[in-house]
C-alpha cells in the first residue's frame, strides 16, 4: 500500500552531521531491515518495517501525502481502439 511512496522517492533520511551524504548512524538499523525485507519471514525481525509502513499509511489517509494520491488520477490512458470487421460491408 505505501510502495508508491517509496517510489516516487517521498522517504527521505536525516543526514550526518559528520559524514555528509551518509544517513545518521542511528538510522542505520532501521535502513538494512526495510531494504532487506522481501516479505513475511525475509528478516528476523520487522518492527521498522511495520512502524514505517503503518506511519506512511496513517500519512496517506489523513492527505498529509496528497501529492501521492494527485499523482494516481493523473494517469491518461489512450482511447481504446475501435476494431471493426473487415468483412462487415
Amino acid at each position: 500500500m505505501v510502495s508508491p511512496v517509496f517510489a516516487r522517492k517521498l522517504v527521505w533520511l536525516p543526514e550526518s552531521e559528520k559524514i555528509k551524504g551518509r544517513p545518521k548512524s542511528w538510522i542505520e538499523p532501521m535502513l538494512h531491515q526495510l531494504c532487506a525485507f522481501t516479505g513475511p519471514g525475509s528478516v528476523k525481525h520487522d518492527d521498522y518495517v511495520d512502524s514505517t509502513t503503518q506511519a506512511l499509511r496513517l500519512c496517506m489517509d489523513k492527505r498529509m501525502l496528497d501529492t501521492v494520491q494527485a499523482r494516481k488520477q493523473e494517469v491518461v490512458r489512450p482511447p481504446p481502439k475501435i476494431v471493426q470487421n473487415p468483412y462487415a460491408v
